[in-house]
């Protein structure tokens, strides 16, 4: 039996770091959310004190907010830029090179804008618990369009079938270094997380051999009186991500926020070099709602600045398809879990094919 669910971090002091407070601009009062800041290289010192430090904050972050910021994370800012302007570039092109690339039922990744992320919680495996109302007013296609590639882990081959534009020319190549670099500190975390667990380092390795990582890159229209969105929709409805680690890189438009609960919103803002961090469904089910798995939307613009066009990429770290995520004996209560076994493909399909406007999909017989 492994003892997963207890730690060695209660020999660290440290205080609360995370605090809101209210911030204005254009005349518009608005709760920005000061997350707590996990420095990577910290993570990877060779200096044990140093080492458990930083994961005793990135303990507290799992089990308090479910976000954090990582920063010193080593990624080059070619790289990342690279693919940025590549992301620029490709929503750019005209509609029949994006379309050459359709995401459909058989094929998950490609274009598409055609989602509404809301409705992966109406997936019978399990519904989130705030009160918050939103999908109930929610009736239209989430605000942006997207596309999405699982390049794979090394020597897989998964990467041969991945669909690529033709436009731009070397979106293939600097797809795939960011991939590379942020597969790495995903790994990392895992690394880092099972440390948390007094676990071996090396636990979830055979968990992420064959990993179904993907990155996300979406675009966000600019919104004006000329352009204004449709009633009832926003940029990206309310929702939770699917696997362990998101790492997620945004300009500085503004419109991310999280769920506190109690129907409390609050804004979310990075350095365009950082990346903001949040813990998937995974987690949750791992460690039967320990961890915690954040809801968080992309509201409309309220102001000149969030009315512009918005741009950001997602990298979702997922587990093997054939891996099964399982609540850690030491995370039941009383033997038991609020969550059946499930394979992590099925689980990624069911809530994948359920946010999708355009498939003829019951969400309720996924699972």
């Amino acid at each position: 039996v492994i003892s997963t669910c207890s730690t060695r971090m209660s020999n660290f002091a440290f205080v609360l770091f995370v605090n809101c407070l209210l911030y204005s601009y254009d005349g518009l009062e608005i709760d920005l959310f000061d997350l707590g800041i996990i420095n990577y290289g910290h993570l990877i010192s060779q200096h044990p004190y140093i080492r458990q430090k930083e994961e005793a904050k990135m303990l507290y972050a799992m089990e308090h907010v479910g976000f954090m910021v990582l920063t010193n994370h080593g990624v080059p800012k070619q790289v990342m830029d690279d693919a940025w302007n590549a992301t620029r570039d490709f929503f750019d092109t005209a509609d029949q090179n994006k379309q050459s690339v359709l995401q459909t039922e058989e094929y998950m990744y490609g274009y598409t804008a055609d989602e509404m992320l809301s409705k992966s919680e109406t997936v019978e495996y399990f519904t989130n618990s705030s009160d918050d109302d939103s999908n109930e007013q929610i009736a239209v296609n989430d605000q942006k369009e997207m596309f999405s590639v699982w390049i794979g882990a090394p020597n897989t081959g998964r990467g041969n079938d991945v669909m690529w534009p033709k436009q731009p020319l070397r979106m293939k190549a600097r797809y795939v270094a960011y991939y590379r670099e942020l597969e790495k500190i995903a790994a990392q975390l895992l690394r880092s997380l099972a440390s948390i667990l007094n676990l071996d380092e090396n636990y979830f390795e055979p968990f992420i051999d064959d990993h179904m990582s993907a990155i996300r890159a979406l675009n966000y229209p600019a919104q004006d009186e000329e352009h204004p969105p449709p009633k009832g929709s926003l940029r990206c409805s309310a929702h939770s991500d699917y696997g362990t680690f998101t790492l997620l890189r945004q300009d500085g438009v503004g419109g991310l926020q999280l769920d506190l609960g109690n129907e409390t919103w609050v804004d979310v803002i990075s350095d365009h070099y950082d990346f903001i961090v949040n813990l998937g469904n995974t987690m949750k089910l791992w460690t039967n709602d320990r961890f915690k798995s954040t809801r968080h939307r992309v509201v409309n613009a309220r102001n000149a600045q969030e009315a512009q066009r918005r741009q950001s990429i997602a990298f979702f770290h997922n587990l093997n398809g054939n891996a099964l995520i399982e609540t850690f004996p030491s995370c039941k209560k009383n033997g038991t879990s609020k969550y059946a076994p499930i394979m992590f493909e099925d689980f990624l399909k069911s809530l994948h094919h359920g946010s999708q406007t355009n498939y003829e999909i019951d969400a309720k017989s996924e699972l």
